[in-house]
């Protein structure tokens, strides 16, 4: 195997010359052998990101007792091999930042946690706005392995074409910069997730991807059509709107820093394409006083003019009316 990996793990149990791997609350793998002490030292380093000779040499086991070991986890069905992935990246990956994701996307993933890992290290993510938590945001970014990370200001900015992903920040300047920044955005097709703290409310997502999701003007619609005080919350919203005022300095201070790590799993669980990502296309919302969350989904607005009209197909429209006479016969039939 070139590189193996073993099945992820949540503790590891001895018994004289017994190993016990304990996974999932159903799965327990277990290994007998004169080797245990070796094995404990080697079953670390075999993540995926290193070849048999490599995982030796940091364990300080011997290589051909290190094969003999990989070849007998791989009859227990313990090993899977990773896919190949540049060189480069393998460094990245087995950097201390990432270990710690890798480990996550092991227990977590329907897939190969490298190939998903991977993904997130050769990732180019926006991020768009003038939030004040811009700095916390790069740094949990940084922190689950994206590989390159661009700040661009919401007043003419111009939008790279290389990004994965997205993100666009409220901040002080209102809901206005999401409006000018959907317009760039789907220009691009580049995918894009919200991200807003409104006073006592954070809200997260959705995710929109041009072209599939609905888009920021159905975003919009529906939730001017779900206030719960339309004579009043719609006019104020279209004022913050209109004059780039946010209600974001008004929230609790360490707000920032449960939005940032939302944000930051939404990203991971997006760029890694591994696992479900509940926030394309789903709006989650954290309400800081009651505690009370949910994830709602964003549908699209049968009558929006961006992203469904203009795909609709043209219609015909014929009417006609067709009756039944007195005696039976069909009258005829007027177009």
């Amino acid at each position: 195997m070139k590189r193996p990996r073993v099945l992820p793990y949540l503790q590891v149990v001895t018994e004289g010359d017994s190993i016990h791997l304990h996974g999932r609350p159903d799965e327990v793998w277990s290994a007998t052998g004169k080797s245990v002490d070796d094995l404990l030292r080697l079953l670390p380093l075999l993540d995926g990101t290193r070849t048999v000779p490599e995982a030796a040499h940091a364990a300080a086991v011997a290589p051909e007792l290190a094969e003999q070991i990989v070849a007998y986890l791989k009859e227990l069905g313990l090993v899977a091999e990773s896919p190949e992935i540049p060189e480069p990246v393998v460094e990245a990956l087995r950097s201390a930042p990432f270990r710690s994701q890798l480990n996550y996307l092991a227990m977590h993933a329907n897939n190969d946690p490298v190939l998903g890992a991977s993904r997130l290290v050769s990732a180019h993510v926006l991020l768009l706005g003038n939030a004040d938590w811009m700095p916390e945001l790069a740094t949990a970014l940084r922190a689950i392995g994206v590989g390159e990370i661009t700040h661009v200001d919401e007043h003419g900015g111009r939008i790279p074409d290389s990004a994965a992903l997205a993100i666009v920040s409220e901040g002080a300047g209102g809901p206005s910069v999401f409006r000018r920044a959907a317009e760039a955005l789907d220009a691009s097709k580049t995918p894009w997730l919200r991200l807003s703290i409104c006073s006592d409310n954070i809200s997260v997502g959705p995710i929109f991807i041009p072209g599939e999701t609905a888009c920021y003007a159905c975003y919009e619609a529906r939730y001017l059509t779900n206030v719960s005080d339309p004579e009043h919350q719609i006019p104020l919203y279209r004022h913050h709107r209109a004059s780039g005022y946010g209600h974001a300095g008004d929230s609790f201070a360490g707000a920032k820093y449960i939005a940032v790590g939302m944000a930051s799993l939404a990203v991971l669980k997006y760029l890694t394409r591994i696992m479900p990502c509940e926030f394309v296309a789903h709006e989650y919302t954290l309400n800081l006083n009651s505690l009370g969350s949910e994830l709602r989904p964003l549908l699209k607005v049968p009558t929006c003019t961006r992203c469904v009209a203009e795909r609709r197909p043209v219609e015909r429209l014929t009417t006609y009316r067709e009756g039944v006479g007195l005696d039976g016969d069909r009258a005829p039939r007027a177009d």
